[in-house]
């Protein structure tokens, strides 16, 4: 898939009419003179999680024209969905999950991440969840330090060897924090 069809899609699926894991709206964006330095989301487990945005995904999807039956997509989901933790190691219930975290390089090291994070744990605690969950591909030492840093544990990793021959990382590390 070409950027330009990437983007277009990206933006279709921020935008649907459904709130979901990748919807704008969930995202908080810290800013260091008047630029964008760094951005995160939070939403609700069961009602804003991968069971609504994958409909969504299948749309956008559609919508952009992307072949969803062509075995090189197919292929490459699978390889996606290989390095993400699908068992829930926690405690049941509904959780706050923190996702989608990116810092501009140049703006690193500058304390935004940490408000950011701040800011939508606070968020998790007025909407009562007892639990926060945040991921980060392993061998991101700088943001799993600072996740430590900021209360999460470590409780799950899922490694995949084909994770790290396309994305450059052997897979992920789930980390929770009591609310």
């Amino acid at each position: 898939m070409d950027e330009a069809t990437t983007l277009a899609f990206l933006g279709r699926l921020a935008t649907t009419d459904a709130i979901h894991m990748f919807h704008h709206s969930l995202f908080l964006v810290a800013e260091l003179e008047g630029e964008p330095g760094a951005a995160m989301c939070a939403y609700d487990s069961s009602m804003q999680g991968f069971d609504v945005a994958r409909p969504e995904i299948a749309a956008a999807t559609a919508a952009e024209g992307i072949n969803a039956d062509d075995p090189e997509y197919a292929r490459r989901g699978a390889v996606l969905m290989s390095g993400f933790i699908l068992e829930d190691p926690g405690p049941p219930g509904p959780r706050w999950v923190i996702e989608n975290v990116a810092t501009r390089p140049e703006m690193r090291r500058r304390g935004l991440v940490d408000a950011l994070l701040h800011q939508l744990l606070g968020h998790g605690r007025e909407r009562g969840f007892a639990q926060a969950q945040i991921s980060v591909f392993i061998g991101n030492e700088r943001a799993r330090r600072a996740y430590v840093k900021a209360g999460f544990e470590p409780v799950a990793e899922r490694r995949s060897d084909d994770w790290l021959r396309e994305i450059g990382c052997p897979g992920t590390e789930m980390l929770l924090q009591p609310l």
